[in-house]
């Protein structure tokens, strides 16, 4: 005889959050790829906002081995969470005559529903993003630590308000004073019953002694005081309760500054500011992960530099000759006016086409090399011009350009890094090559 066994009951609490890790370890490689695609169309505030990541996964690629029976035999099957059907059950005919849904339907974007819609949390969807990228390993070894307060549990009190209760060690001290009362009182109990004892024992001899009857009646009314006093001591007392006492303490934080500087020169179009955008995006959320403060400084240039906003940095419209000196003077200025390096960590993204004067270059060369290398964590120089090729491959030679000034600089100093811009599918690989984990 057969029997079938539905198990209905509810998993347990946190076990769906082992599941979701298992899955995400057996998909891994996959939900990387939907995740680095899913940057293509994103906006700053999308990737830095609270809440949950949608990626797609293809079905084909959900796929789990598994051990199975053959079929033959008698066999008896668990089927979790199926309320409703058991073998030899009839389904009935979907209503009005027709076959169903009609098999996998189509979309506008042309993949169909064969993929599997998987929400990450932001903390998940970084880690996935990131994966294979580190900070340089630059960290100042005897960086200047600036200290912060932060509100933090620091001890137990004896008065405080309702929300501050600790159940548990108000509890165990009740436990314990119980204990210790009621232990002192049972020894007299015991004591107070053992001489009963005795007296009734005397008086089974000489049942008519009246100093023995008035002694037994004395400490059977004693024994009756002591018993009540046990039991009236409380389960709780105010002075078993125990409070959550919170303080400022004062804890150890290391900063970092993160300056966008970017070329908006006349030869800039919009097209390659979105594409610095996006370079830029990549690198504001991976120092977030390593620092608990950043400072982001946005900074433009053309025939003139000033710091700006992050609205006026992207979509501000200026245009004008390029003089890359200004943009690092202005910098540099910053950098020695609100941002000591004893206390920070600085990071420079530059963007350009690579267009500078050609006077300009020695000044530039001069500010890299004497002002800002020295000082800073990292420069990355990132140059966007899809009409480069030829100069990448160096068959022409450009000496206003400044790739050739970045490029011969990166041999010399070990905490600056240059690549090649072309396309906007080209801005997650350079990034991976600018902050790639090295090898040991």
């Amino acid at each position: 005889m057969s029997h079938v066994i539905v198990d209905r009951r509810k998993n347990d609490k946190g076990k769906s959050s082992v599941n979701r890790r298992k899955f995400i370890d057996r998909v891994r490689d996959t939900l990387k790829d939907s995740v680095k695609k899913s940057i293509q169309d994103a906006d700053l505030k999308d990737l830095t906002g609270p809440g949950k990541k949608k990626v797609k996964i293809p079905l084909r690629n959900l796929g789990e081995p598994h051990f199975h029976h053959d079929g033959s035999g008698i066999n008896d099957i668990v089927r979790p969470g199926n309320d409703k059907f058991v073998p030899g059950d009839k389904v009935k005919r979907p209503p009005n005559g027709g076959a169903g849904d009609g098999g996998n339907k189509g979309s506008p974007d042309g993949e169909g529903d064969d993929a599997f819609v998987f929400h990450l949390s932001k903390e998940e969807f970084l880690d996935l993003f990131f994966d294979n990228c580190q900070l340089p390993d630059m960290v100042k070894k005897n960086l200047a630590i600036v200290n912060e307060e932060e509100i933090r549990r620091t001890g137990l009190t004896n008065d405080g308000s309702p929300s501050a209760l600790n159940i548990e060690r108000s509890v165990r001290q009740a436990k314990s004073r119980k204990f210790a009362l009621r232990a002192m009182k049972r020894r007299q109990l015991a004591e107070l019953e053992a001489q009963l004892k005795d007296v009734e024992l005397q008086l089974t001899s000489t049942p008519t002694d009246v100093t023995l009857i008035a002694q037994r009646d004395k400490l059977i009314n004693d024994i009756e005081v002591l018993k009540r006093r046990i039991g009236a001591i409380p389960f709780i007392d105010p002075m078993d309760l125990k409070y959550n006492h919170w303080s400022k303490v004062s804890l150890p934080t290391v900063q970092a500054v993160v300056f966008h500087v970017m070329d908006v020169s006349g030869s800039m179009s919009e097209h390659m500011k979105e594409m610095a955008k996006t370079f830029y995006i990549l690198l504001h959320l991976f120092l977030e992960r390593h620092y608990s403060h950043i400072d982001l400084v946005y900074v433009k240039y053309h025939s003139e530099a000033r710091e700006t906003t992050q609205d006026d940095f992207f979509y501000g419209t200026e245009s004008g000759g390029t003089v890359t000196s200004k943009g690092l003077r202005c910098v540099s200025d910053i950098i020695k006016e609100r941002y000591p390096t004893a206390l920070w960590n600085v990071y420079i993204a530059h963007a350009s086409d690579g267009d500078n004067f050609g006077y300009d270059n020695p000044e530039v060369t001069r500010i890299l090399t004497e002002e800002l290398l020295p000082i800073v964590q990292y420069y990355a120089y990132i140059q966007i011009n899809s009409s480069m090729n030829a100069l990448w491959r160096g068959q022409v030679h450009d000496p206003d350009n400044l790739w050739d000034l970045f490029d011969n600089l990166k041999g010399k100093h070990k905490n600056l890094d240059c690549a090649l811009v072309e396309d906007a599918k080209d801005v997650y690989p350079v990034f991976v090559k600018l902050f790639e984990r090295k090898s040991s």
